[in-house]
C-alpha cells in the first residue's frame, strides 16, 4: 500500500511536469516566504521610530482592512507596536550612550518649552544634546521629552533635566544650556548650573553657561510693542474682515504695514463704506506707524537670522550688534512715544546681550573669517572710542578657554605617558660595558654643557601656541557659502588643541527655533499624534526620530 502511494505521488508529479526536486524546491520557497509576525512588527516599529508616521495609523480600521487583504494572518495590535517601538528605543539608546560616553569633548544642552491647550493645559519640555562629533558633523539628539505640568502632575523643569543627565551619565560633560528667555526658567537654569558645577569646573566660571534663545527674546520685544497698540490691532481686525492669520508676529507686522499704506492713500473713510465708529483716529494711526517702524527693525534682523540656513555665531553677533545700535539711536528720539518704546525694547535686548555676548563673541573668533579682527572693527564702529570696548574682555576669555584646553590635553598626555612600559624594552646596566661609560656621557669633552643649554633656553623663544598661530594668520575673505565645520576638520591637524575648543564652542545653538517657527507669538505646540501616547512611547519616539539620520532627498 505504501509502495502504491509513492508511485501515485510520482505519477502525479510527472503528470504536471514536476520532478521530486521541483517539489522540494517549492516547499522550500513556501518556508522562505512564510509570514513572520515579529519581523513585521519590527519593520513597523522602525518606520514609526525613524519617520513622522503616527503609530496609531497602523490600527486605523481602513489600514487594518488593507492588511487583511494583503495578509489575513497578520492581526495587528497597538500594544505589540508599542512594545517593539520601545524595544527599538532601548537598543538605540544603548548605542547613543556609548557614543556620548566615549565622546572626548563637551556637550551643550537646549531646553525647549511646549504647551498643549485642550481641556487641560499641559506643559512639555524637550531636552536636546548638541555636539560636534569626531568627523565634524553637528549632532542634535533629543534625550528626553516629557510632560512637566498638567492634571495633578507638576515636576519642575530642572528636575527633569537633572534626572536625564544622571540617566545618560553625562553630568561631567555639560558646557552650557540654551533655553527660553523667561523669568520662570531663571531659577531652573541656576539650579541646573549649580548641580553641573558639582561634577565639573564650568568654563569661565560659569559666565557662558546660560544661553538665551534669540527668537524668544525677539518675540518678547515685539509683544511689548504690539501691546501698546492692542486696541488698534483689535479694531483693525474688525475693520479688515479678511484679516485672519496664524499666531506669527511677522504676519501681524505685514498686515499693519499694508493697512498703514492703504490709510495713507485714503482707503479707510466713510465715503469708502467704512463706519466712522470703526475707523482709528489720526493719533492711533501715528502710534501704529511708530510701532511698525520699531518692529520693522527687529524683523529685518530676524529675517536674516532665521531664514539663513545654519547661521553662524558671527551672523548672530553682527546682526544683533546692528540691532542694538539702531534701537539706541531711536531711544534718543524727540518723539516721546518712539523714545519710550525703543528704550523698552532696548532694555530687553541689553539683558540678552549681557548674558550672551561673551559666548557669541568667542564663537565668532573661532570663525577664520572674523577672528579678533572683527571684534576690534565692530567695537570701533558701533561702540566708538568713548564706549566700553569689549576687545580686551573677549581676548582674555578666548585665551583663558584655550589655556584650559591646553592644560587638559597636557594632563591626558601625562596620564598616558605614566602608564608602565614594557620592562623588556629597557636595557639593563649589565649590558653597558664600564670601560665606555665616559664615551656615552653626553657632556664628555664639553664640561660646560649644562651652562650652554641654559644659555640657549634663555635666548630662544618658546614655540607659538595654536591660538597665537591662528590669530596671527590673515582672516579669510568673506564668503556666505563658507563651510565652517569643513574648514576646521581640515585645519584640526594644524591646530590640535584649538580645534577641540572650536568644536565645543561652535556646537552651541543660539536659538531654539528657526524658519517661520521663530516668529511664533505663542508658546510652541507639541505634536498631537505624540502626546496622546503613553509617556514612555512619546519620549521614545521623540528621541529616536532625532537619532536616526535621514537620507537627503534628491
Amino acid at each position: 500500500m505504501t509502495h502504491m502511494r509513492k508511485k501515485l505521488r510520482t505519477c502525479n508529479n510527472e503528470a504536471i511536469g514536476m520532478s521530486s526536486a521541483d517539489s522540494d524546491r517549492e516547499r522550500s520557497d513556501d518556508n522562505e516566504h512564510a509570514f513572520e509576525e515579529e519581523k513585521a512588527y519590527r519593520a513597523i516599529a522602525m518606520l514609526v521610530c525613524t519617520a513622522e508616521v503616527p503609530p496609531k495609523s497602523f490600527v486605523n480600521q481602513y489600514f487594518k482592512s488593507y492588511l487583511e487583504l494583503v495578509n489575513p494572518l497578520f492581526h495587528i495590535s497597538f500594544p505589540n507596536i508599542e512594545r517593539h517601538c520601545l524595544g527599538v528605543y532601548e537598543e538605540e539608546k544603548e548605542k547613543i550612550m556609548q557614543v556620548l560616553g566615549s565622546f572626548d569633548g563637551q556637550i551643550t544642552l537646549s531646553l525647549d518649552a511646549l504647551r498643549h491647550d485642550g481641556k487641560n493645559v499641559l506643559d512639555y519640555v524637550c531636552l536636546t544634546a548638541h555636539f560636534i562629533d569626531g568627523e565634524w558633523k553637528q549632532k542634535n539628539w533629543v534625550i528626553n521629552f516629557s510632560c512637566v505640568c498638567g492634571y495633578s502632575l507638576y515636576e519642575p523643569p530642572e528636575t527633569t533635566v537633572l534626572k536625564s543627565l544622571s540617566d545618560w551619565d553625562i553630568q561631567s560633560k555639560i558646557a552650557s544650556l540654551t533655553l527660553v528667555n523667561h523669568e520662570d526658567y531663571d531659577e531652573s537654569a541656576e539650579i541646573i548650573k549649580n548641580k553641573v558645577q558639582e561634577k565639573k569646573l564650568l568654563q569661565l566660571n560659569g559666565q557662558i553657561f546660560r544661553v538665551h534663545c534669540c527668537a524668544d527674546t525677539f518675540r518678547l520685544m515685539v509683544e511689548d510693542a504690539f501691546e501698546e497698540i492692542h486696541s488698534f490691532i483689535w479694531n483693525l481686525r474688525r475693520l479688515v474682515l479678511f484679516w485672519k492669520s496664524p499666531p506669527l508676529w511677522h504676519l501681524t507686522f505685514h498686515k499693519l504695514q499694508e493697512a498703514i499704506e492703504l490709510e495713507s492713500k485714503g482707503e479707510y473713510t466713510v465715503e469708502n463704506g467704512y463706519l466712522d465708529l470703526d475707523i482709528p483716529s489720526a493719533k492711533e494711526w501715528e502710534k501704529a506707524r511708530t510701532v511698525c517702524k520699531l518692529v520693522g527693525i527687529i524683523y529685518n534682523t530676524a529675517e536674516v537670522l532665521f531664514h539663513t540656513k545654519s547661521p553662524t555665531a558671527g551672523i548672530y553677533l553682527h546682526n544683533i550688534w546692528v540691532l542694538r545700535v539702531s534701537l539706541r539711536k531711536e531711544s534718543i528720539s524727540s518723539d516721546r512715544f518712539l523714545k519710550s518704546m525703543a528704550r523698552k525694547m532696548l532694555k530687553k535686548l541689553d539683558e540678552y546681550w549681557k548674558d550672551t555676548f561673551l559666548l557669541l563673541a568667542v564663537a565668532t573668533v573661532m570663525d577664520p573669517r572674523y577672528k579678533m579682527k572683527y571684534i576690534e572693527f565692530s567695537s570701533m564702529k558701533y561702540e566708538g572710542s568713548g564706549g566700553d570696548s569689549p576687545v580686551a574682555t573677549v581676548l582674555e576669555a578666548v585665551q583663558s578657554l584655550f589655556y584650559d584646553y591646553a592644560a587638559r590635553t597636557l594632563e591626558l598626555e601625562k596620564t598616558s605617558s605614566d602608564l608602565p612600559s614594557d620592562p623588556s624594552s629597557s636595557d639593563s646596566e649589565d649590558e653597558v660595558p664600564r670601560e665606555v661609560e665616559g664615551l656615552n656621557d653626553p657632556s664628555f669633552g664639553f664640561n660646560c654643557l649644562d651652562e650652554y643649554n641654559q644659555f640657549l633656553l634663555s635666548n630662544s623663544r618658546p614655540p607659538k601656541s595654536d591660538l597665537e598661530l591662528y590669530l596671527e594668520e590673515p582672516v579669510l575673505p568673506w564668503n556666505k557659502d563658507f563651510k565652517l565645520l569643513s574648514w576646521w576638520k581640515a585645519a584640526s591637524p594644524k591646530y590640535p588643541i584649538l580645534s577641540k575648543m572650536a568644536r565645543d564652542v561652535l556646537a552651541v545653538p543660539f536659538s531654539l527655533t528657526t524658519s517661520y517657527e521663530a516668529f511664533s507669538s505663542i508658546i510652541k505646540k507639541p505634536d498631537r499624534d505624540l502626546i496622546i501616547l503613553s509617556p514612555e512611547l512619546m519620549n521614545a519616539l521623540m528621541c529616536t526620530r532625532s537619532w536616526f539620520e535621514h537620507p537627503k532627498q534628491h
